[in-house]
């Protein structure tokens, strides 16, 4: 079974107890996020981590009440990232298990295997013009802002 908390209703304390039970019932990955097109803001409050290393990485700071909530389930950690660096340090201190990401696939579908052959960021700029509520579910995603590389 996998559920993905979305929403950020409730304050993080809560969210956790939520996601501990989660756990206890046998639930196979968590992934800590701040909701999706359309939430409300204030809905999606970031919670940035005081460390360098995950400098733009938006819940890095809910990502460690999580895990000490949910270990030793697999957690995963999406929005904001765009270096390696970044990706690297959450999986080697043991934020998160798992990095998610969404709009940078979308610019670079094959970014796994560019990060393998050395480039050290994701090109997307994180712009949002891919999820424009103008074009948003009414045609096929792609990056609206930059070329995609080649």
């Amino acid at each position: 079974m996998r559920v993905t908390i979305y929403r950020a209703e409730a304050p993080i304390d809560e969210a956790a107890q939520v996601a501990q039970a989660m756990a206890a019932r046998g639930i196979d990955l968590i992934e800590v996020s701040g909701g999706g097109i359309g939430q409300r803001q204030e809905l999606r409050v970031r919670a940035k981590h005081p460390d360098p290393a995950f400098s733009g990485v938006s819940f890095a700071g809910h990502c460690e009440k999580m895990r000490a909530a949910t270990r030793p389930k697999p957690l995963a950690l999406v929005n904001g990232f765009r270096t390696l660096a970044a990706m690297q340090a959450v999986v080697e201190r043991g934020m998160a298990d798992v990095i998610s990401m969404s709009r940078p696939f979308i610019r670079e579908p094959d970014l796994v295997m560019r990060l393998q052959a050395g480039q050290r960021e994701a090109g997307c700029i994180r712009c949002d013009a891919c999820e424009a509520s103008e074009v948003f579910s009414k045609e096929m995603l792609r990056c609206r802002t930059l070329p995609n590389p080649s």
